[in-house]
């Protein structure tokens, strides 16, 4: 490693590390505000400042809607090999935000915040009290999920921040020393004691103060990512390609089964999937009244389709001008690098400015990253204070467990990054199966947060099917030998959960506690 690119190192993470202090120096004055409250580091509710206000109720949905899994990486690389064309799901997953507006707007006060601020998930409201044991069962695999979610974010953020480090780590270097299999744990590492400092000084309280600086993180990251790729095709104008551009190098139409296969379960997953997310549900509790929550969900669906088409737009730019072979992920950043590393006048202060920029692309990424897999952590620990009955009293001992499962999430990152599943599968084997229970919420929602299921038989016959989706979408998403037998199925699994979702849940009304 030369002396100019370890300079570069040294400054992108002195850039990093002083956005950081300053996030983290509001996750300190968090754990001042929550002042051992759990209220307050569950959910953000003070008793002296109350939930979260509407601003920032809007900027904490873009946050963690924007994870680096589902929108970054996984943007980048549906536009590098099928094109801007694909962008549509973005709007789609917008839509699930206006959705969820438009199916709780009408609603009494009241039900509005009967649905909007219970500290429990619907998942187990929909259940009658009779019946509340089996909510359990499907609680695990939820919370599976949830950690899950977490695990993936983790891994994506530090493959994503490895993807710029790395180059500038072996510029100059011979032979090319440094690796991936090297870097991306250490990154992390970094990640991981990140986000252990914001769980356990802050928890859900750390999201909310954080998230207005998080959120312009996000937005400045996607600024240089699309300025990088502007300087990366520059010079390729004249090879630039607008059939690349619209439907990237995938072969998007000789690949029309997996296309219309990928659009029909990922329009099926975007769509209904706020109905479902954990995250959203954890977020409407958070907020200072349900009129609030309600009041922010126009403007954070707006934001969520800038955040989600942006990466889209990036991957696709960078197949019309670089276009190569398909299945791989454009380094966006390529053009800064190339820049950090051109010989032209005054290239020691370019390199210099570059690595600031490329600094603040690491904790744009980071932020991304630590929003979603926080407020994931905090709703698996809302669980635990349920079910022990904690109370203030154990606030240290709830940060503790907090803590152990930023330990677990690290080292089934790990594992992540070791089994390395192809992404479109590995999204849709984490998310299928919480979209059987979108028909269910669609009916809590509507009879204003009532229970649903006050049978039995009908309570035994939910937990079956969601279980059998819940393994079905892991082996046939997860497992190579039964993916290539049915190399398409696994997208048609969130259409065919939601389909019978819709049809167990029909005729069920909503039954006061």
């Amino acid at each position: 490693m030369s002396f100019d690119s370890t300079l570069q190192i040294v400054v992108l993470l002195a850039v990093v590390m002083t956005l950081f202090s300053i996030i983290f120096k509001r996750v300190i004055l968090a754990k001042q505000t929550t002042g051992g409250e759990l209220s307050d580091y569950l959910f953000a509710h003070s008793k002296s400042t109350g939930g979260l206000d509407g601003s920032t109720t809007m900027l904490t949905a873009i946050a963690s809607n924007f994870q680096t899994a589902n929108a970054l990486f996984v943007g980048l690389w549906f536009g590098y090999n099928f094109g801007f064309a694909i962008a549509v799901l973005s709007l789609f997953f917008a839509s699930g935000v206006w959705l969820l507006y438009y199916l709780v707007r009408d609603l009494s006060d009241k039900q509005k915040k009967a649905v909007l601020q219970n500290k429990l998930l619907p998942y187990e409201r929909i259940f009658a009290p009779e019946n509340k044991r089996y909510s359990y069962y499907i609680a695990v695999l939820i919370y599976l999920s949830v950690i899950f979610a977490a695990v993936t974010e983790v891994w994506f953020g530090s493959r994503m921040a490895a993807d710029i480090i790395l180059p500038i780590v072996n510029a100059g270097a011979e032979p090319k020393t440094a690796s991936a299999d090297l870097l991306v744990p250490l990154t992390a590492a970094l990640l991981a004691v990140f986000l252990l400092v914001y769980v356990y000084f802050g928890g859900y309280r750390a999201v909310a103060e954080t998230d207005r600086i998080q959120t312009a993180l996000i937005f400045a990251m996607l600024t240089i990512l699309i300025v990088g790729v502007i300087l990366n095709t520059a010079s390729n104008l004249a090879d630039w390609s607008w059939g690349s551009f619209t439907f990237g190098v995938g072969n998007f139409y000789s690949n029309y089964h997996y296309m219309i296969s990928l659009f029909c379960g990922g329009i099926a997953l975007n769509v209904f999937w706020q109905l479902v997310l954990p995250t959203q549900w954890q977020r409407a509790a958070a907020a200072n009244s349900a009129k609030t929550y309600v009041d922010s969900l126009p403007g954070a669906g707006l934001g969520t389709l800038l955040t989600w088409s942006a990466p889209v737009l990036i991957g696709a730019m960078s197949a019309a001008a670089n276009g190569a072979t398909a299945g791989g992920v454009p380094t966006a950043f390529q053009g800064w690098l190339d820049l950090a590393s051109a010989e032209t006048f005054g290239s020691y202060v370019t390199g210099i400015v570059v690595a600031v920029v490329l600094g603040i692309a690491v904790a744009g990424i980071f932020s991304a990253a630590l929003s979603t897999a926080d407020t994931s952590i905090i709703i698996v620990v809302t669980k635990l204070v349920q079910v022990n009955n904690w109370g203030d009293g154990e606030f240290d001992l709830v940060r503790r467990r907090a803590s152990m499962i930023v330990f677990v999430v690290f080292l089934l990152a790990g594992f992540l990054y070791w089994l390395d599943p192809p992404i479109d599968k590995l999204i849709f084997a984490v998310s299928t199966a919480q979209l059987f229970f979108a028909g269910y919420f669609w009916r809590y929602i509507k009879s204003g947060g009532s229970r649903l299921i006050d049978d039995s038989g009908r309570a035994i016959a939910t937990i079956v099917c969601f279980a059998a989706f819940f393994a079905l979408a892991l082996v046939v998403n997860l497992v190579p030998a039964v993916s290539a037998a049915f190399p398409n199925f696994g997208f048609w699994l969130p259409v065919i959960a939601l389909f019978i979702g819709v049809w167990m849940s029909n005729g069920l009304s909503g039954h006061e506690d």
